[in-house]
């Protein structure tokens, strides 16, 4: 069942513009008919614990862990089941960064995740964007590296200090007005499982078709670290996506038929994120520009070489002080974005 699931990922039918009235700038999911649809419902419900906090104490909570309130394990969880997931993640560290790397390239065409992520200044410069992302890398080298089980670990302190930078964000986005409907709630809990899909199953998508194949029974116990991690930030069962690898095979089928449409109609804020990114990283890392710009492109080519789709003739270039080049690929141009600078 679950390699027949992993196959058709190859094969998967796209949503296309002509057969949907859904567009992103109206701030809501798509309209799902599998199970996502169940999980799309979670737009209106935040965090019921963390959303009641004092600010002062969720500021301060986001850099010491301090005052925040923990909550207990779940009764479903499977210790050593959660250990062994903990170990395989470690152990494919350096392809599960790339995929997440590559997740976030693909997640800024959701004009909800853009939205918060530029309302809560990821956008201000480049040295933010790398400095923040790569504090959310730590982060996650955490939850995969201590023991979940002890309140006290760095692993269960960083998972409250992430939750708190939710119920922040959450609170600043709804300052903002950045919703359109009535009671809609961004960084909610469908908005986390999104994110979480990128985690859990996109990210063993990419490494399988990048890599190599993961065993069924290891993704089995990848997906069950990241249903107890999201657990600890907050995500209720009714809404985690990674209740059992088939369950989170599901969601990513249902979630991924819509992708082009998404990558079709990328916010402007998105393009500007994915530009502040590359060059965050161009800059701070001894890796340059072009090479980050190439990955962004490279990401883009491998969705429409994978999938035999089509994408729009310009895609990437939000700004003009950097020099652009088409780079044309069978049936399809993307516009890349060249660094001018040294690197």
């Amino acid at each position: 069942m679950v390699s027949k699931i992993t196959d058709v990922q190859d094969k998967i039918e796209f949503v296309m513009e002509e057969d949907t009235d859904w567009r992103q700038d109206s701030m809501d999911p798509p309209p799902y008919t599998g199970v996502m649809k169940d999980i799309a419902k979670g737009r209106y419900v935040g965090d019921e614990v963390y959303d009641k906090l004092d600010r002062q104490l969720l500021l301060s909570g986001i850099h010491t862990g301090e005052g925040l309130p923990d909550v207990d394990p779940p009764s479903w969880v499977d210790w050593e089941e959660v250990r062994e997931g903990q170990a395989l993640w470690r152990e494919y560290a350096v392809p599960s960064f790339l995929s997440l790397a590559a997740s976030l390239i693909i997640g800024y065409s959701i004009q909800r995740f853009s939205e918060v992520l530029t309302v809560s200044g990821y956008g201000k410069s480049a040295d933010i964007a790398f400095e923040r992302y790569q504090a959310t890398g730590f982060h996650i080298q955490d939850w995969n590296r201590f023991p979940l089980d002890d309140p006290k670990s760095e692993g269960r302190q960083s998972l409250k200090k992430v939750r708190a930078m939710h119920a922040y964000a959450r609170a600043r986005a709804t300052e903002r007005g950045l919703t359109h409907r009535e009671g809609d709630v961004l960084v909610s809990q469908y908005d986390m499982a999104e994110t979480l899909l990128g985690f859990s199953a996109v990210s063993i998508d990419i490494i399988q078709y990048v890599v190599k194949k993961v065993p069924a029974e290891d993704q089995r116990k990848m997906v069950a670290s990241w249903r107890l991690i999201a657990h600890f930030l907050g995500i209720t069962d009714e809404y985690n996506v990674c209740r059992s690898l088939e369950f989170n095979k599901e969601c990513f089928m249902d979630w991924h038929k819509w992708s082009r449409i998404r990558l079709m109609t990328i916010p402007k804020c998105g393009l500007e994120l994915q530009r502040i990114v590359t060059e965050g990283f161009g800059e701070n890392t001894p890796l340059s520009h072009q090479f980050f710009w190439g990955f962004t492109a490279m990401i883009y080519k491998q969705f429409v070489v994978r999938y035999k789709t089509t994408l729009p003739a310009k895609l990437g270039c939000p700004e003009p002080q950097l020099e652009c080049r088409e780079l044309k690929w069978q049936h399809v141009t993307i516009l890349s974005t060249m660094s001018t600078g040294p690197g």
